[in-house]
């Protein structure tokens, strides 16, 4: 994967840089402001949320609207080839939340949990979903399909894994 992660970033930390470089602030979320939730919203200007900025200091500062454009994860698609890596998963069945920070490294994101639907996954696939849950400061609810290394696992035409009578997956024998 190339150096380069154009989506690389905790949602908050890009948000804040975001608001700090279109007002020549400096702002730091947690010492000078918090965040309120964030909200669907339509402008002519292509923003497509909204959210509060509560100031700590209260005497010198008041709350305040900041309008901006979250995207949807699947906007991954549009990478050149080779801005992303498959997923390795070696052990089933596993979670979304389990699998996280390979998902994050793969696909060069910083995506924390509360931005992700837990799923339990317990076949081998060649990809799999990942779904952004509102309240993402960065991402719009939407879904994302990982691709995914198998390593050992004998797949079918259709891309699942093929399947012993008892369910688990064949796997290729190594001549170790």
């Amino acid at each position: 994967m190339p150096d380069t992660k154009p989506y690389a970033g905790a949602s908050n930390d890009r948000l804040t840089v975001l608001m700090n470089q279109d007002n020549g602030t400096n702002f730091v979320e947690g010492v000078d402001f918090t965040f309120g939730p964030v909200e669907a919203y339509n402008s002519a200007q292509n923003r497509n949320s909204r959210i509060k900025i509560i100031p700590t200091d209260t005497e010198q500062y008041r709350e305040v609207y900041v309008y901006y454009r979250r995207l949807p994860i699947s906007i991954l698609e549009n990478l050149p080839e080779g801005f992303l890596d498959k997923v390795k998963i070696t052990t089933y069945p596993f979670t979304i939340h389990g699998i996280l920070a390979d998902i994050n490294a793969a696909l060069g994101l910083d995506l924390k949990p509360e931005e992700v639907q837990d799923e339990t996954f317990t076949e081998a696939r060649t990809q799999y979903p990942l779904q952004i849950v509102a309240g993402s400061l960065a991402w719009l609810p939407s879904v994302y399909n990982f691709k995914t290394a198998l390593e050992g696992v004998v797949l079918m035409e259709d891309g699942t894994a093929m399947l012993r009578e008892d369910g688990l997956e064949v796997l290729l024998e190594s001549a170790s």
